[in-house]
């Protein structure tokens, strides 16, 4: 039976499905599934990883809430947790699950205040529209689709205090 999580990747929400089948262990993102292959390779953090063939050597390291990975010279914080479906009696605590494989979720990718929301429910946007300014370090960071899409519900708003991996908007 295939397991469901979201993962947090960049500035993007991935729902990823895993199963382990007659062939070995494979995951499906999107429409796609790809054969993976996992070891650990000795040390403690290294594994060598194969998609579909392509090798690739990660250092992954446990924090709370997922794992920081070091893949080439590239660190990507990726935050894991299990698909829970959510009654429409239940209130929200958690990060929303995409109700679509178009949707998605924009997290933010640092903690800071958000100053600006510049778009509303039911905006169409174009890839590389500015949604929200976040201020971080005295520094304004834009944060921008990076698809077109509609805004379904936007989550924060100007002044909250937000941490990285907040979920602050759904495009679809």
């Amino acid at each position: 039976m295939a397991e469901k999580y979201l993962v947090r990747l960049e500035n993007a929400v991935h729902e990823v499905e895993v199963e382990d089948d007659e062939e070995g262990l494979r995951a499906r993102i999107g429409d796609r599934w790809y054969r993976i292959n996992l070891e650990n390779i000795g040390s403690a953090g290294l594994f060598s990883l194969l998609i579909d063939d392509k090798a690739y050597e990660v250092f992954a390291e446990k924090r709370s809430g997922g794992y920081d990975l070091l893949i080439g010279s590239r660190l990507y914080p990726v935050s894991v947790e299990p698909v829970r479906r959510q009654s429409a009696s239940s209130s929200f605590t958690g990060t929303p699950e995409p109700s679509t494989q178009d949707d998605w979720i924009v997290v933010s990718p640092m903690t800071g205040v958000v100053l600006e929301v510049r778009v509303t429910a039911g905006q169409e946007v174009e890839a590389g529209t500015v949604l929200l300014l976040v201020e971080a370090m005295k520094m304004n960071n834009e944060i921008r689709a990076q698809r077109a899409g509609v805004v379904e519900t936007v989550y924060v708003q100007p002044g909250q205090k937000i941490t990285q991996g907040t979920t602050m908007l759904r495009l679809k």
